[in-house]
């Protein structure tokens, strides 16, 4: 398996570029091993969280953890892994999107690749993975994958997943309040079976799931009792500290290990043909154009009063998935455009060919 991923090594110097396909607009960092460390600790984030700098584009939730495990290892380098993290609404989350499934996917084909070159690049080097809702559904999925490689699984000294959708109760490698006989929203609407790691896994993970998490604790109540937007049950993995009981634990274990050697300089990747990636979702790509050197604000819903995500400037790329009647903003355009991360746009400022009106082979929303 490593041979076949090196294989694609290639590509992924472009992961950047290829993660704009499902969603993930502007990352500063390259998704390949540049540098060597002692540890490398790769933090992936929840549904809809944004790649954040401050939070070296890990998330809120894996970014608390990881700075428990630097206080131990001061020499551990963090990494934000650049994949989409498509949000889920809460009309949405019983049975999940096709964009889900193609950031979850994505995803792991990614962090394959990103983690097999660093174990070849970097040999001396350990590594965690940390992943908070869809971010630990990528983690624990990928693990599974590398049950038969023993050189990976060496590399790879913890694991800490918060907020599981895929959780199940009572494993050795559980922690947090939850209530033992309720298992990942994956599991209880029978979408995936529980997850299972085996031994190599289970002694370096932490799965954390906390008190009324009806992602990693299905059930009504806890849905009614800690709806989205709420600050409690999924939502509180820092306010409540187990985000950061799940660094201090994988900390607390790592920085008794001995150091393995030099971190050397990086070898050049080999270049033969790589092996596509996974189809991405359709598209249509313009670009931010007239506003004049304000940028253009990608928002949360079609309106100026939703969340801003982020802001494009004059000439950034925007994919378009589809279009839709919004807020009327000027009195000849009410058309938004949605783009692939589920962030919405006021077309009058981008290159769309139809200004005021919709711009087919662009569907509607």
């Amino acid at each position: 398996m490593i041979g076949s991923n090196l294989a694609r090594k290639a590509v992924v110097g472009a992961t950047v570029t290829a993660m704009a396909l499902v969603g993930v607009a502007a990352v500063s960092q390259p998704a390949q091993a540049a540098t060597c460390s002692n540890l490398l600790v790769v933090g992936l984030r929840g549904s809809g969280e944004p790649y954040d700098n401050a939070e070296l584009g890990m998330g809120r939730e894996a970014y608390a953890a990881f700075q428990q495990i630097k206080l131990r290892v001061p020499d551990a380098r963090g990494y934000g892994f650049p994949y989409a993290a498509v949000a889920v609404d809460k009309d949405t989350i019983g049975v999940m999107t096709n964009a889900y499934w193609g950031s979850l996917r994505t995803g792991q084909y990614y962090l394959t690749d990103y983690v097999e070159s660093a174990v070849m690049d970097c040999p001396y080097q350990k590594i965690v993975l940390l992943g908070y809702s869809q971010g630990a559904h990528v983690v624990g999925d990928t693990l599974s994958t590398w049950d038969n490689f023993p050189n990976i699984a060496s590399h790879i000294v913890g694991a800490g997943l918060m907020g599981d959708p895929r959780f199940k109760p009572n494993e050795a490698y559980d922690a947090g309040d939850y209530e033992r006989a309720l298992s990942g929203i994956m599991v209880a609407l029978r979408v995936t079976p529980a997850r299972s790691l085996s031994g190599a896994w289970s002694a370096v993970t932490v799965s954390s799931c906390g008190r009324y998490d009806w992602i990693c604790n299905w059930s009504a109540f806890n849905f009614q009792v800690c709806p989205p937007g709420s600050s409690c049950g999924h939502f509180n993995y820092v306010s409540s500290g187990r985000a950061w009981d799940v660094g201090a634990k994988l900390g607390d274990r790592i920085k008794t290990m001995p150091v393995w050697g030099p971190a050397p300089a990086p070898k050049p990747a080999p270049s033969p043909m790589p092996k596509p990636p996974p189809a991405p979702p359709k598209f249509f790509t313009y670009y931010v154009t007239g506003t004049g050197g304000i940028g253009l604000k990608v928002r949360a819903a079609d309106n100026t009063s939703a969340a801003i995500w982020r802001t494009v400037s004059d000439g950034g790329r925007l994919d378009v998935v589809c279009q839709a009647h919004g807020q009327r903003v000027i009195s000849t355009n009410d058309i938004w455009d949605r783009l692939t991360d589920g962030g919405w746009v006021f077309d009058e400022y981008v290159t769309t060919p139809n200004g005021g009106r919709f711009s087919p082979p662009i569907p509607q929303c």
